[in-house]
């Protein structure tokens, strides 16, 4: 079964980047989170370890 990563902490750490960062930024990136809602009216955002890890293997776009 696949390691789920829940919160932007824990993402983040996965990561190496900031909580903010990835907040700025992860739409942007193309990073492969989903914002789930909660009983409080905010989105978690979920991801598995191993759709970081493709994420991250992918070619990025050139010139950048």
């Amino acid at each position: 079964m696949e390691d789920l990563l829940m919160g932007w902490k824990e993402i983040a750490g996965v990561l190496r980047v900031s909580e903010r960062t990835l907040k700025d930024n992860w739409e942007r990136w193309g990073v492969p989170i989903k914002l789930l809602p909660t009983k409080r009216g905010y989105k978690k955002p979920v991801t598995t370890l191993s759709a970081l890890k493709r994420w991250l293997e992918e070619p990025g776009p050139s010139g950048s």
